[in-house]
């Protein structure tokens, strides 16, 4: 969709997701690997065998553990799923190297923050580090 000459995506059905060949999902600068894992969750979803609403109702750590069973969703994933998706606060996924990127590119001159010195930076952000964390992530891609 446009809107004032600047297209816009949405967000493709799990049942898209599930049937796209590898090769479209690589156009998105994913792996072939990754794109097993997204076609496999997505299959899962659309099946029915997983149902994300579920996970409305759980702790940050049971998310993690249900999300974590799939193949190839490690804490990371699970805890960015959390941060853009469920919306719970206080969630940041801080072990991630895209996210170590983007905040040590925004915040340290892009020499490479450790895990614990970006929970240290974004612990400040209170509530919010888990979205802004999201947000730095984005603004890099673009």
């Amino acid at each position: 969709m446009k809107i004032d000459d600047k297209e816009f995506w949405a967000f493709p059905t799990p049942s898209t997701l599930a049937n796209a060949d590898i090769s479209e999902l690589r156009k998105c600068k994913l792996s072939a690997r990754k794109g097993e894992y997204i076609k496999d969750f997505s299959e899962a979803v659309e099946s029915g065998k997983f149902v994300p609403e579920s996970l409305r109702k759980l702790s940050h750590q049971e998310i993690i553990e249900r999300l974590t069973q799939f193949r190839g969703m490690g804490r990371w994933t699970a805890e960015m799923v959390i941060v853009t998706s469920i919306g719970l606060d206080g969630m940041n996924p801080a072990g991630d190297l895209g996210a170590r990127k983007a905040i040590s590119h925004f915040f340290n001159s892009d020499k490479l923050m450790s895990e614990d010195e970006v929970r240290k930076l974004t612990d400040k952000w209170g509530k919010y580090k888990g979205i802004i964390t999201y947000y730095c992530i984005a603004e890099m891609l673009r």
